[in-house]
């Protein structure tokens, strides 16, 4: 299934299918204290939620989908696991795949437009509100290293 999420500064995000038609919303803020967003219906009924964890210890943020126990993503140094689904969240440049036991189960796209557009595809209905709210979180943590420029190195003898 293909889903494309249109990103908004305003808190509030369209979620689509490939044939622009909404399907869900997303709402919150990750750059406020509470750091919460929300996935809702087109009635605004919740369907979903990613907050921060409070662990100490290590990056974490819960999720929790209606009808599934909590989960909790932990951010590794090149790599995401969300817990209890088995999820290996990997990058590749603007891009963002998804493993379940090796085999990929999805994977994001970040589109440069206007507004910046999400694409997922997403191969399980039963993982798409968890991919949904990840890849929120995923493009704002989305950080190209700096790259310095290749300077010529010129030996000096004296």
């Amino acid at each position: 299934m293909k889903f494309l999420i249109k990103l908004s500064p305003l808190g509030e995000m369209a979620v689509t299918n490939h044939k622009n038609e909404p399907l869900y919303l997303i709402k919150g803020n990750l750059a406020g204290p509470k750091q919460t967003i929300f996935i809702q219906d087109l009635s605004h009924n919740e369907l979903g939620r990613l907050f921060k964890s409070n662990s100490r210890l290590q990056k974490s943020y819960g999720i929790d989908v209606e009808g599934y126990p909590v989960c909790y993503l932990k951010h590794f140094p090149n790599a995401f696991y969300l817990q209890k689904r088995h999820l290996l969240i990997t990058r590749n440049k603007d891009s963002f795949t998804f493993r379940r036991f090796a085999k990929v189960v999805a994977s994001m796209k970040i589109i440069i437009d206007d507004p910046i557009t999400l694409d997922c595809e997403i191969d399980d209905f039963e993982d798409a509100f968890f991919i949904l709210l990840i890849c929120v979180l995923l493009n704002k943590w989305k950080m190209t290293p700096l790259r310095l420029p290749d300077f010529p190195l010129k030996v000096i003898r004296a």
